[in-house]
């Protein structure tokens, strides 16, 4: 086709569009290599007139070869009709998101369909069916020659034919219409049979008036009784879709329809087949019925038990405890019907020990001992092989398979002090140009949360060893920092607001760069310009990122924990412009966050040499972070390489070389995270007084309790527009946080106080010590909302003292245990997270049991597992106070602060077997809980004894303790705790 005749046509078809109605007509003349002509026009005009963008509207009118006005619904309806003449299936379905609701219009058959069927059409049906478009319609095209329907579709159509809505007052608000099953030979002969083989809406909404009988079962029963359908293939049928592609509500109502027949014990045993089958359905109630039509056939001969057996073992390692239940009971029927398949019978029983259920494990048990031969080597091993696992009740009934001097005890172990100096945990060490280089381009990437200070000790070290040939190479560097800076997706779920800082430090650096290298940097300074000019323009960021384009010096962050990291960056800059090689002394040398004390003195020694000022933030930090083992590693040699005075006085107290000096009093607001640390109770005692509180171990610790409010539950009445009482009622439950004020003497304030209140202030010159820092999260009412990813860098900050920064996270996350959202889970999960990397103290304060407590009572899985992984962690390590934790346990479940099954599941999901040394620490923590529950039972009580039981059993208790007996007998009023209690006194 010449091009002056394809303008032609196109401008023909633009005017028919916008003025007439003759755009079919005109169509209908048309070839093939016309309608394709016209195909990249109509796709304009569909983009038109989807576009919500006048911009967008404008330059797509602008490019077709005659201005058209904008095309209301009826030119709309002549564009769609005019892609389904010219456009393929694809082109088509773009022009409108419900292209295919257009073709059931009767005007559609009527104009177009009549003449034109695309090869397209039934793919179009087929996979996006018009809501419009009934069962009637589908035979009706399909007789016509229209439409090849799919099964799916005629199944999909074929379940909302039996009902009609009726409109007006009727009292019938369905009509019932069978008869229209009949209308077509094929409807009952074929398409009825293809709902048991795809997903439709069968189960939903077609019920009676007067009932709740579903129209479609009540159909299939009087198809049925009329001899219209054959009852055993309808039967065939609802056991054959279980192993379809189906949800579970719709395999459910296929299996009460098979149910709903009522079937006989003939026609049963025929459906054996179909039964094992349907048995592999992944929903617990479908194989449930079955297993319940198996105890009623599991006698008769005709019973295939062979089949049964091969299925049995995945259905005895069911998670559904009533699955396992079910198939026991036919394995102990089988048992006792055929004599020789005892043997097999009980090997296969054993395999439900797997479960950590005592009922089911007696349940096994019992079996095995009545039908298990004491000979047999082959049960024997597999007793031998769950036997560590089993609960105590279930091993003494098959005792007789187990010897004492063959049966395998649980290592009793205590692992040795883990290493975090240990080469494995070294972080590498950058010293060229290149490497440095791309060090620091990963940490723009998130590789490691410590990667952000690590680049605060090699950017000074990168600029020393800058050249001006140089220059250009970090130009894509500090390009990228500027677009994390300034891009919202910045702030997404993969950064935190420390990020943000870094940026700001990276982009004051660049700012450097130009003034010193102006000719190399002089792309990056337009590139800068270009990016401040975009922020002008967009107002909603001109007023929050062009002040922080400012140098960081001026520029203090508003929340006081990330004033930290602001000193850091502030030391890295000094370090910087100064030209030393110095690196910060709290730089980690090992994962995830420590210091090795070696290299912390070497640092020392050079800031000491190079005569450079120490800053107190940094210090602080170093002395934190220095690892656990480090007595074990240092030597008085080691330590007199570093000048007498102050800080090595501080070095060998901290390292466990002198006690407290006498001058350290002198300067209590720098000694006192290192006292904290070592935590003697004879030092905090002594230096109390000087901070005029009446013990230093007890700065306004955390004073918390367990409450149970019973409250109004209030909601809005859109009458009055006010919040109004409902008038019922709820009940609330918290964890409440007091500050001890009686420890505070009110005659004086300290100079430490006084520090304190600087601090809380915006004042640089106050914020010399990281005890400004702990004042601040003592405070109550401090405000903080950390975002959750910088959470973890925090708990790094202090690894050795995190007790303060853990009763932030809880009285943030930790408060309601109903109410806990994503963002509350994320923050505990990160403080669980550090707690378990950096876990070596015996001694932490309430903060950490409180966590730990509260995160076995969560919600969320993770925190769960992550409270259990700390919990094995440091019981193995020697270093967990169970009983502490008990307590802590008891008192939130006093008030039933969370159910108490969460507990519950993770003693037998994790806690129980481990080793002999778990099994003694989690008697502890029971001992110490169960006294503080509340008198009346609470909701899973049994469970939560069957465990303590079984502890009692396996390390041979003789004598229970006698606050947990006041307890027990308080609870043996409850009719089903009665006889364990009393079996176990």
């Amino acid at each position: 086709m010449l091009k002056e005749q394809k303008d032609a046509l196109i401008d023909q078809f633009l005017v028919l569009i916008h003025y007439s109605k003759q755009v079919i007509p005109f169509l209908k003349n048309l070839d093939n290599k016309e309608k394709k002509a016209l195909v990249p026009t109509i796709k304009k005009l569909g983009r038109f007139h989807n576009s919500w963008d006048q911009k967008a509207k404008t330059k797509i009118l602008d490019s077709l070869p005659r201005i058209i006005a904008a095309h209301g619904e009826g030119r709309k309806s002549r564009i769609i009709e005019a892609g389904f003449i010219c456009c393929t299936l694809k082109d088509y379905q773009r022009l409108d998101w419900s292209a295919s609701n257009h073709v059931i219009d009767g005007k559609y058959e009527e104009k177009i369909l009549s003449w034109y069927v695309p090869s397209w059409f039934s793919e179009l049906i087929n996979e996006d069916p018009p809501w419009r478009l009934d069962y009637l319609k589908i035979i009706e095209w399909t007789e016509m020659d229209i439409l090849q329907p799919s099964d799916a579709l005629i199944a999909q159509k074929l379940v909302g034919i039996l009902t009609e809505r009726n409109h007006g007052f009727s009292k019938e608000p369905w009509a019932y219409k069978l008869n229209v099953l009949e209308t077509y030979p094929q409807t009952l002969e074929d398409h009825i049979w293809k709902v048991f083989e795809h997903p439709t809406s069968i189960n939903l909404g077609y019920y009676a008036a007067d009932s709740e009988t579903n129209r479609w079962h009540q159909a299939f029963h009087q198809l049925v009784d009329e001899g219209k359908l054959p009852r055993e293939r309808v039967m065939k049928g609802c056991l054959a879709a279980q192993s379809r592609d189906l949800d579970r509500n719709l395999s459910i109502w296929f299996m009460n329809l098979f149910n709903s027949f009522e079937p006989k014990e003939e026609e049963l045993l025929i459906l054996q087949e179909e039964f094992f089958i349907a048995l592999n359905s992944p929903y617990s109630k479908v194989i449930n019925d079955i297993l319940k039509i198996f105890k009623g056939l599991v006698k008769k001969s005709a019973f295939d038990h062979r089949q049964f057996i091969q299925q049995a073992p995945e259905l005895l390692t069911s998670e559904t405890k009533s699955i396992v239940t079910s198939s026991l009971m036919i394995l102990d029927k089988l048992g006792r019907k055929w004599k020789d398949l005892k043997g097999e019978v009980c090997l296969l029983a054993t395999e439900a020990y797997i479960h950590q259920d005592k009922n089911i494990q007696v349940r096994v048990s019992k079996l095995v001992k009545k039908y298990g031969a004491i000979e047999s080597d082959e049960l024997k091993l597999k007793i031998l092989e769950y036997a560590p696992f089993l609960f105590y009740e279930a091993k003494e009934l098959v005792g007789q398979w187990l010897d004492p001097e063959e049966e395998e005890e649980m290592d009793d172990f205590l692992l040795e002090e883990y290493n975090v100096l240990e080469e494995g945990n070294k972080l590498a060490e950058y010293e060229n140009f290149d490497d440095i280089l791309f060090f620091l381009n990963q940490s723009l990437d998130r590789n490691e949360l410590i990667d952000l200070e690590l680049a605060l000790s090699y950017l000074p070290k990168l600029h020393r060893l800058l050249e001006p040939q140089l220059v250009n190479r970090l130009e894509p560097f500090l390009k990228r920092a500027l677009d994390s800076f300034g891009r919202k997706e910045s702030w997404s779920v993969n950064r935190g607001d420390m990020e943000f800082d870094y940026y700001r430090y990276l982009n004051d650096y660049g700012k450097k760069l130009m003034n010193d290298f102006p000719a190399q940097m002089e792309n990056y300074r337009d590139y800068r310009r270009l990016k401040r000019e975009k922020f002008k323009e967009e107002h909603w960021n001109k007023d929050f990122y062009l002040p922080r384009l400012k140098p960081i010096d001026g520029h203090k962050p508003k929340a006081n924990l990330y004033f930290i990291f602001w000193k850091l960056m502030m030391k890295s800059k000094n370090i910087l412009e100064s030209g030393h090689q110095l690196e910060l002394l709290s730089k980690p040398t090992h994962r995830p966050c420590w210091i090795d004390p070696k290299i912390f003195i070497k640092r020392i020694k050079n800031y000491e040499a190079n005569r450079f000022n120490i800053d107190f933030y940094d210090l602080q930090l170093a002395f934190l972070r220095l690892a656990p083992e480090s007595n074990a590693k240092i030597t008085e040699a080691d330590l007199a390489q570093i000048q007498k005075g102050e800080l090595g006085d501080m070095l060998n107290y901290h390292l466990g070389y002198a006690s407290l000096p006498q001058a350290a009093r002198a300067n209590l607001q720098l000694w006192l995270p290192l006292i904290l640390i070592r935590n003697e109770k004879k030092e905090l005692e002594e230096i109390a007084p000087l901070l005029e509180l009446e013990k230093l171990e007890k700065i306004k610790p955390l004073h918390w309790e367990a409450k149970a409010t019973r409250k109004r539950e209030r909601q809005f009445n859109y009458t009055s527009r006010k919040m109004e009482d409902s008038g019922d009622f709820y009940i609330e439950r918290k964890l409440v946080f007091q500050a001890d004020k009686s420890l505070l003497i009110k005659s004086n304030i300290s100079p430490f106080i006084k520090q304190a209140k600087k601090f809380l202030g915006m004042n640089t010159e106050s914020r010399s010590s990281i005890l400004g820092y702990v004042t601040y999260l003592e405070d109550v009412n401090s405000y903080f909302e950390p975002n959750s990813f910088d959470t973890e860098r925090f708990l790094y900050f202090f690894p050795s003292y995190p007790e303060h920064m853990v009763r932030l996270i809880i009285k943030k996350n930790l408060v309601y245990s109903q109410y806990s959202g994503e963002v509350d889970a994320r923050n505990i999960a990160s403080g669980l997270r550090v707690l378990n990397e950096t876990w070596h103290r015996g001694n932490y304060g309430e903060e950490v049991f409180v966590l730990l407590a509260g995160s076995f009572l969560h919600k969320k899985k993770i925190c769960k597992e992550l409270a259990l992984e700390t919990w094995i962690k440091a019981v193995s390590l020697g270093k967990m106070d169970s009983v502490r934790l008990g307590r802590t346990l008891g008192k939130m479940e006093s008030v039933e602060f969370a159910p108490l099954k969460r507990f519950t599941d993770i003693i037998f999901g994790g806690m129980l077997d481990v080793s002999s040394l778990h099994k003694k620490a989690l008697f502890e923590l029971l001992n110490a809980m169960i006294p503080l529950l509340p008198d009346q039972a609470i909701k899973n009580t049994k469970k939560l004894l069957d465990a303590y039981f079984e502890l009692k059993q396996e390390l041979k208790v003789q004598e229970l303790d006698k606050t947990v007996i006041v307890k027990l007998e308080c609870w043996k009023e409850v009719s089903s705790l009665k006889s364990l209690i009393n079996k176990n006194l």
